[in-house]
């Protein structure tokens, strides 16, 4: 379950400070993405290349004014269930593409912890973050437990 924190501005945020963060640690991937417009989103990842298969669904809700920080912030959650599926590529790539190279900044707590944070970075802009809950058994109670709370705000209070 990816979730989305809408109304938090991304130019406040340094991947750097968090990269030396001592209480966090830190995953980096590098991945060349190709976007075709007839024929979709590609993905080369060690020396793999796969189709982006998406689900489709319209799995996905929207939590206004969740309080985070005791009650002392409020933001806009998109709560995102979709999956996307890599089919490996056997045959041509498509003739017409962008291509990108990607870093993906991934950080967590501990091995334990079931909340991570995940910032997509290109030419060192982010273009995209969320968090992403782990374990499969996602559902809306959870955002009104403590550890989660704490987990959401130890990662929010590392941003500024």
């Amino acid at each position: 379950m990816k979730i989305y924190i809408i109304n938090l501005p991304l130019q406040e945020i340094n991947i750097q400070k968090l990269v030396n963060n001592p209480n966090l640690n830190c995953r980096i991937k590098y991945v060349t993405e190709l976007y075709s417009e007839i024929d979709g989103n590609y993905i080369l990842e060690k020396n793999n290349y796969y189709r982006i298969e998406p689900s489709f669904n319209e799995n996905y809700e929207i939590i206004k004014n969740y309080f985070i920080n005791n009650g002392n912030s409020k933001y806009d959650l998109l709560l995102n269930n979709n999956t996307n599926t890599l089919v490996p590529i056997t045959s041509q790539l498509p003739i017409k593409y962008i291509m990108n190279k990607v870093e993906i900044y991934t950080f967590f707590t501990g091995k334990k912890s079931n909340l991570e944070i995940t910032f997509r970075l290109l030419d060192n802009k982010i273009i995209d973050f969320y968090f992403e809950y782990i374990k499969k058994d996602f559902n809306l109670d959870i955002l009104n437990d403590t550890f989660f709370k704490e987990e959401i705000n130890m990662f929010l209070s590392y941003l500024k």
